[in-house]
């Protein structure tokens, strides 16, 4: 019997995660975890990681967390550490990848700006 050969994803968790806070406007955590097969509790996680190093600033307006995403981070890794968070989104963008991911319930933001920083709102729920 032949196997199937191995998935193999080059993008970590914390890029999926900033890649669907992007795309979806209004969006709960919890859909975001689901829609990646993460638990709630880890996307939280990873959110905060992305807050602390700078990566999105969080504003709590009612129920509704506002994040700024700042696009200037040069990322940590040796190899691209010559990068910042602008180039993978850029790269994701043009891409399109999570197309396949997106929620039926949730309209995707089709035009984003090329601002260094942008704002979004995620329902918590």
């Amino acid at each position: 019997m032949v196997q199937p050969p191995p998935k193999i994803s080059f993008f970590t968790n914390h890029t999926y995660v900033l890649a669907l806070l992007l795309r979806l406007n209004g969006t709960p955590l919890r859909v975001i975890a689901q829609e990646l097969d993460l638990t709630e509790r880890s996307v939280q996680g990873i959110v905060s990681d992305l807050e602390r190093i700078g990566v999105i600033r969080r504003e709590k307006i009612g129920r509704t967390n506002f994040y700024t995403i700042n696009r200037n981070v040069r990322l940590s890794g040796i190899l691209e550490q010559h990068r910042t968070v602008h180039d993978i989104l850029q790269f994701l963008e043009r891409t399109e990848l999570g197309e396949d991911a997106q929620p039926n319930t949730h309209q995707l933001r089709r035009a984003m700006p090329n601002s260094s920083q942008q704002k979004l709102f995620v329902t918590l729920r």
